[in-house]
């Protein structure tokens, strides 16, 4: 997986690379300039050169990319910030479906590995039991069927009536559920040659779709004063998630597995949210 993010992750910073104005260019310079002293950067023509540099030293990686984020969102783009966010989400999704595959991607990225702690919280309320998943697979990807509408009908059964835009609960459902599908298609797909690609390929598409609910969130907090930039917003909600996992003490209670696997996918959701994400 590790090189398919990478990949990944290249090609964003050649689009980023490709968009950046000249002036926007300048300004880049002078945002790493903690980093890269003049001296070294006054031979710079083009950002790539900025981004192996910040990359050699450790600045920036497929692991990590939240310097850039603060970069696009110092400088009003909103559209690269958005981008690199999504990226982020793809990750953490993929990381999320590995974990729950046992394949323990361990990476520690830059979003304090969110992915890993939502597996982590998924085991404790699916007590080890590991469940049938063909019957789920063809019921949710039938023909015609997008993956972001399958996302849609799941949260519709799980959250009737709710407002994930107004609420970090609803958010972090919405987000572990695209996980789980993405786990689907990789326990599907284990056999084949390029199972883990059609995964990653999915999650970018659930990644656009999330983010798009995230883009319309509408909390407030008493840290902000007004509505978070992107990037705070994104940091924020991994920080929620990560202390909601470090907050759970109790030890789990094995209850009965129902035959049919879209109950059990629905069940899993419900206990989900009942143990780590509603408000007490």
């Amino acid at each position: 997986m590790n090189q398919d993010l990478r990949l990944l992750y290249r090609i964003e910073l050649v689009e980023i690379s490709q968009h950046l104005t000249g002036k926007q260019f300048i300004r880049l310079l002078k945002f790493c300039k903690d980093y890269i002293p003049e001296s070294d950067s006054s031979g710079f023509s083009i950002p790539d050169e900025i981004f192996g540099c910040l990359e050699e030293k450790g600045v920036i990686s497929y692991e990590k990319v939240s310097f850039l984020t603060k970069f696009a969102n110092a400088i009003g783009r909103r559209d690269l910030g958005a981008k690199l966010t999504r990226f982020e989400i793809t990750r953490e999704l993929m990381i999320y479906a590995l974990n729950r595959q046992g394949l323990e991607a361990t990476m520690i990225s830059s979003t304090t590995s969110l992915g890993h702690h939502l597996a982590k919280m998924m085991d404790v309320v699916q007590d080890g039991v590991d469940a049938p998943i063909q019957g789920l697979f063809r019921f949710l990807f039938m023909p015609g069927r997008n993956v972001s509408d399958v996302l849609d009908v799941i949260i519709g059964e799980v959250l009737p009536g709710s407002d994930t835009s107004k609420s970090w609960n609803n958010l972090a459902l919405r987000f572990v559920t695209a996980a789980e599908i993405v786990w689907l298609v990789i326990r599907e797909n284990q056999e084949k040659e390029n199972g883990i690609k059609n995964a990653l390929q999915v999650a970018k598409k659930l990644a656009s779709h999330l983010w798009s609910k995230m883009d319309k969130f509408e909390i407030w907090t008493a840290e902000y004063h007004m509505l978070p930039s992107f990037d705070s917003l994104w940091e924020k909600f991994c920080s929620f998630v990560m202390e909601r996992h470090h907050g759970y003490f109790r030890a789990s209670v094995p209850e009965p597995v129902p035959d049919f696997p879209w109950q059990l996918m629905l069940g899993l959701i419900e206990k989900l949210k009942n143990t780590f994400f509603t408000e007490k």
